[in-house]
């Protein structure tokens, strides 16, 4: 089997799993899982980001959220302790999971290992690979979810979430966002704030 149909195998498991999320959203004519979704946007922005992406980078970009509807935000107390206890909890998940999956797919363990060691947040500021996860993210909260989140929230608190996801990306990230269709609630956001 060469490197494309097992990544191809790897993403079929992970996608497997995460068409289980509960939680649907109407999509383009469909109702789909919302990890699911989450999972295919950040395969898509990975490509348009970096032309020819590491697998390590393409697994992990795919497996990042993968069973998150399984660890509630309710579990953990509330205030910025709890989050970050739940925000940890969800890292060990999401690589425990993967590294599962991995195996199953026979993954060589250097692999597996790189893999789940980005899902976790490790070396974030030291692995470039890592780094570069971290800037999907970012850049999918942007295009996808940073607009939803405006309508929920307070505008003073929406501006420091947007400068939190700014101060997670790299000079490369960050040179990036002018390349995103953003909307324009949140271009109007981000001009208000300290990154303008």
């Amino acid at each position: 089997m060469n490197m494309s149909d097992t990544i191809k195998q790897v993403f079929s498991a992970i996608d497997a799993l995460n068409q289980q999320d509960p939680n649907r959203i109407f999509y383009k004519g469909h109702d789909v899982s919302k990890e699911y979704l989450n999972s295919i946007y950040m395969t898509e922005q990975l490509h348009r980001y970096i032309p020819d992406p590491s697998v390590a980078l393409q697994i992990a970009c795919r497996a990042h959220h993968i069973c998150r509807w399984q660890i509630d935000r309710n579990e953990y107390p509330s205030g910025k302790a709890g989050y970050y206890q739940w925000r940890k909890s969800l890292y060990r998940h999401h690589s425990q999971i993967a590294r599962t999956i991995l195996e199953q797919c026979r993954i060589d363990k250097p692999l597996s290992d790189q893999v789940c060691d980005m899902i976790a947040k490790k070396n974030r500021i030291e692995d470039l690979e890592t780094q570069l996860l971290e800037d999907v993210i970012c850049h999918v909260f942007l295009l996808h979810y940073a607009e939803a989140f405006s309508k929920k929230h307070q505008e003073e608190k929406v501006i420091d979430i947007l400068e939190k996801t700014w101060e997670k990306l790299s000079n490369q990230g960050k040179a990036y966002v002018s390349h995103l269709a953003i909307s324009e609630a949140v271009a109007a956001l981000i001009a208000k704030s300290n990154l303008a």
